[in-house]
Formats: structure tokens, sequence, C-alpha cells
């Protein structure tokens, strides 16, 4: 499903790229510009990637026995086999909303609100990198796992949810610039077109900002 470009000739128009009286300036904008703007803007504003480095995946999302308790029970997330102590970092911009230090459950456990309703969060972390309210980069250091909370061995917790509800984080994981269209096939129950969509046009608003900034300042010179 190639949505961002699926609407090329939409954005053309958009961008007035048909009218002969359209400047050369704004003639020469290239709408592939636009889409690897918009395939930027997602990547770095939704989840993708793994939060920790050259980890090893000990437990996956699904139905599983819990190691601990023995019990059956929905696993909502990838466990990540990592030592204590190894960075654990932000897979897409956002706010940290929740930094709670435990020895039960979860352990010291870190959620992060991302745009468009996605937020991720990292459990049985040994320490804090962040704290509640800071505003972080994808790439920002966040956390260092660790063993705390109801755990049987050193492993990162993470989840991925939309509005609440939770997803499976392996497509997300999977998800960069050279498989692009991929989490498209692969998570259902999102709007991924209207999102998409909201995002060309406000890309193409920018650009079309820019043109005219540089437009004026040609003037100018003249």
């Amino acid at each position: 499903m190639q949505l961002v470009s699926d609407r090329l000739g939409d954005l053309e128009n958009l961008l007035g790229m048909e009218n002969d009286a359209t400047s050369e300036l704004e003639s020469r904008l290239d709408t592939a510009a636009i889409h690897s703007s918009v395939r930027i803007t997602l990547l770095t504003q939704i989840p993708s990637g793994a939060p920790v480095k050259n980890a090893r995946t000990s437990s996956g999302y699904g139905e599983r026995i819990h190691p601990v308790t023995g019990i059956k029970k929905f696993h909502r997330g990838q466990d990540f086999a990592v030592n204590t102590g190894t960075p654990v970092y932000a897979p897409a911009d956002g706010v940290i909303e929740v930094t709670r230090p435990s020895n039960e459950g979860s352990g010291n456990y870190l959620r992060i609100f991302h745009a468009h309703g996605f937020s991720s969060s990292y459990s049985h972390l040994s320490k804090f990198a962040a704290n509640k309210g800071d505003f972080v980069k994808k790439g920002d250091l966040i956390a260092y796992s660790g063993n705390s909370g109801l755990s049987s061995e050193l492993h990162l917790h993470y989840e991925v949810r939309f509005i609440g509800r939770f997803l499976n984080p392996k497509p997300f994981l999977d998800w960069d610039v050279d498989n692009f269209d991929s989490i498209f096939k692969n998570v259902r129950g999102i709007g991924w077109e209207s999102l998409v969509e909201t995002i060309e046009l406000r890309v193409s608003h920018q650009l079309q900002l820019s043109s005219q900034k540089v437009a004026q300042l040609t003037d100018t010179l003249k």
C-alpha cells in the first residue's frame, strides 16, 4: 500500500504544479521531496526501530506461559535479552508521560507519549535517564535496562500502543526507510491513509511557505 506515493497528482494540483502561471521557483518544487519529508516525519514521530541496540528477542508478542508465575497469559509486548545498564533510546519524538519506580510488577517503568495517538513503554529498568515532562527526540537516551519488578531474567520489556490499544511491536521494530510500506500492511486498525494525508498536506504547506520566502528574498536582491 504505497500511500505516500498514491496521491502524487493531488499534491501536484495542491502545489499548483499544473498551472502555467506558477513561478519558475514553485515549478521546481520536487514532489519526491514531499514524499521523502512525509516518510521522515512518520518515522520520527511514530515508534520505529528498536529501543536497544543489537539485542536478542527473548519473548515475543502473544500467548505464553509466564516465566515467573507459570500461568498462561497474553504477553503484550516484546522482551529483549540485555544486560543491566544497557542504554534504552526513544524510538520516536515525544514527551515522557510516566516515570514510576517500583520493585513489583513492571518494576521501574517509563512511558513516552508520541504523536498521533501512539505511545511506547519500558519495564524492568535499572534507572531513568529522563524525567516526567521531558521532551525527547528519536534516539535520545531515556533509561537503562535492568531486572526490577516481577522478572525472571535480565531484560527490557517493550510495548507499543495506539490510543491505549496494545499493538505487536515487531512491525514497528522492522520499520525503516527501506521497509517503509510494511507498516501499512502489517498493522491493522489504524487510519493510516488519513494520517498520511494529513502529514502530506502539512508538508506541502510548509514547502509552499518556504518557496514564498525564497521568492521574496530573491525579489529584494534584484
